[in-house]
């Protein structure tokens, strides 16, 4: 081989190495041939700063979905029901409430408790 051939072999192989390069920082074939053939190296930058904003992008998404991810594996590690509802806390002006607490028949006793809801003259023993 002579002096040109190597010259060339070598050109060729750190074209195919900054190729790689770009590809695996994830930029497009187009992209990584705009770049390769650039010699203007504010096109380098803009296209540099282009894919910095878009990987910083994609990981902001991935730690959103990291999130939703990580309360129900901690929820299955420390072995609670699955919970299948999301909870909001809200905040509603302050109300009298009426409550009973009593074991009734499935359906047959709903009506006994609406009954003594109703009528506070009613007391419980």
């Amino acid at each position: 081989m002579n002096k040109v051939d190597i010259d060339t072999i070598q050109a060729r192989l750190k074209k195919v190495n900054q190729i790689q390069t770009l590809k695996d920082m994830g930029f497009n074939i187009s992209t990584i041939k705009e770049i390769v053939e650039s010699d203007n190296i504010e096109i380098i930058k803009s296209q540099f700063e282009n894919r910095s904003a878009q990987i910083k992008d994609k990981m902001n998404d991935l730690q959103k979905q990291l999130c939703l991810l990580e309360a129900p594996m901690k929820t299955i590690r420390e072995d609670v029901v699955e919970m299948n509802y999301h909870v909001s806390l809200k905040e509603i002006p302050n109300r009298n409430v009426a409550s009973v607490r009593k074991i009734i028949p499935f359906d047959n006793g709903k009506g006994d408790l609406w009954g003594i809801v109703t009528c506070p003259s009613t007391k419980e023993k």
